[in-house]
C-alpha cells in the first residue's frame, strides 16, 4: 500500500468515514474510491505533480483546477517578504559600506589617515 493511500484511510478512519460514504461526500461513483486507491500509477502521477508545483510555486489545486487558492497567495506574499527582508539587509550592508568607501576617499583625497 502506498503513503496516499495510506493517509486517506487513515483519515477516512478518523474522520469515521465508510468507502461508500466518502464516495457520497466526494461526489464519486460508487465503486470509483476502491479503484482510485489500488491505482498504483496514479499516486505516482500524483507525487510528480506535487514535485511540479513546487517547482512553479503553485499548489496541486492549481494545476489541476486552474484556481489559485488562498494558500497560493499566502505562500506567493511570505515569499516576497522574505525578499524584502533580504532586500533590506543587503541595502544596510552597502550603506555601511557605502560610507567607509566614502571615508576611505575622503582621507586619501584630503591626506588625512
Amino acid at each position: 500500500m502506498n503513503k496516499i493511500t495510506e493517509r486517506i484511510l487513515n483519515l477516512m478512519k478518523d474522520f469515521g468515514f465508510t468507502e461508500y460514504r466518502l464516495t457520497q461526500k466526494a461526489n464519486l461513483p460508487t465503486g470509483t474510491l476502491n479503484k482510485t486507491l489500488k491505482a498504483e500509477y496514479a499516486w505516482k502521477q500524483a507525487e510528480h505533480l506535487y514535485k511540479i508545483s513546487k517547482v512553479f510555486d503553485v499548489s496541486m489545486d492549481f494545476l489541476v483546477t486552474g484556481t489559485k487558492t488562498i494558500q497560493d497567495e499566502n505562500q506567493r506574499v511570505l515569499k516576497l517578504q522574505q525578499a524584502i527582508i533580504k532586500l533590506e539587509k543587503e541595502n544596510e550592508r552597502l550603506k555601511e559600506r557605502n560610507k567607509i568607501l566614502e571615508k576611505a576617499l575622503k582621507a586619501f583625497v584630503t591626506g588625512e589617515k
